[in-house]
């Protein structure tokens, strides 16, 4: 389930466009238990919020309503005061969340990312009554709310924070054990130094890859974070199932935000692959040679280039994942999503 433009997409987990539930734009779509119904918010702005209200689609009826319509909020900027032309959004894909047991859904808007961000409204929207509770959690420069008239109020929390709602799913420890599942169970793995390891008949081979030296950070961007002298690219969470297909994250970056590139592998043969961004369905792309990958400076692993706060999950049980707005089935193909996915 995607929300886009045109309304909710539905897509099967070989990225297969099913059918589209046209009607109003949709944005930030959430299931609720058990994946029987999803919420969303639906509409163009509304006053200083970037959406009209709160929508509920039942997936097996087909019944959608509206949840609630949102307060008009009114906004100035500057000095003397002009009408303020943004709208405030959810902040990433970590901005919305739904409250069990299906109580609540929970929103965290802003007007900009990371370092750019001057407005912070929470709000809590009650998913019985329609109820709307907000509160302004940050509002600098010379920004003002006019209709109402709104001050921020720290420390008062709406809703509890979404890894204390359904905890957090890549979790170290957690995803270290589900990796070593999966290292025993095929030939292929990157060890904790860069190297790419094959064991077969209970012997290990070992090659250098992704280990790089302090001589190789990159001389432009004061921004990269990647520690070094050591890996560039790591193995890391989510747990594609069976846990054939890795993914394997690292050349950190910060800016307004704070970025990580992903690249993938492939258990079974060693293969690894960069994680195109297409803007039509294109076939798998091939591997990069290994001879290839062990002369790379870090900025050259180009991989793919994935914001803190964008969620990057698993869809199915055959390795498919999205990050973004695309869709990458391993091995076959990487379809670019008309929207943003139900989380």
């Amino acid at each position: 389930m995607v929300g886009g433009d045109k309304g909710l997409s539905v897509y099967d987990a070989e990225g297969k466009l099913l059918r589209v539930l046209k009607g109003r734009r949709a944005t930030a779509p959430r299931y609720l238990a058990g994946h029987r119904a999803v919420v969303y918010l639906g509409g163009s702005s509304h006053g200083a919020l970037g959406f009209e209200g709160v929508w509920r689609l039942d997936l097996i009826t087909g019944e959608e309503k509206l949840v609630a319509r949102m307060p008009l909020l009114r906004m100035v900027r500057g000095d003397p005061p002009e009408a303020w032309d943004g709208a405030l959004n959810p902040d990433t894909d970590g901005g919305a969340w739904v409250e069990p047991p299906d109580r609540a859904l929970c929103l965290r808007l802003v007007d900009g990312e990371g370092d750019t961000t001057n407005v912070t409204l929470s709000m809590r929207v009650d998913l019985m009554s329609g109820e709307v509770t907000r509160n302004l959690d940050l509002l600098v420069g010379t920004y003002r709310f006019v209709k109402p008239r709104l001050e921020p109020k720290e420390g008062t929390a709406l809703c509890r924070a979404p890894v204390e709602v359904r905890g957090d799913p890549d979790a170290p420890g957690r995803v270290e054990v589900q990796l070593k599942v999966a290292r025993a169970a095929y030939p292929f793995s990157i060890d904790d130094k860069g190297q790419l390891v094959e064991r077969r008949g209970g012997r290990a081979r070992r090659v250098p890859l992704f280990h790089r030296e302090e001589s190789d950070r990159p001389k432009g961007p004061a921004d990269y974070e990647t520690g070094l002298p050591g890996p560039v690219f790591t193995e890391s969470g989510p747990l594609l199932p069976p846990g054939r297909w890795v993914l394997l994250s690292g050349n950190a970056f910060r800016g307004d935000l704070f970025h990580t590139q992903y690249l993938i592998m492939d258990r079974q043969s060693g293969a690894i692959f960069r994680l195109p961004s297409p803007k039509r369905p294109a076939p798998w792309p091939k591997p990069i040679p290994l001879a290839q990958l062990q002369r790379m400076k870090p900025l050259e692993f180009d991989g793919l280039d994935v914001p803190a706060g964008i969620a990057v999950r698993a869809v199915g049980s055959a390795g498919s994942f999205h990050a973004s707005w695309t869709l990458f089935v391993p091995g076959v193909r990487v379809v670019p999503l008309n929207g943003n996915p139900a989380l």
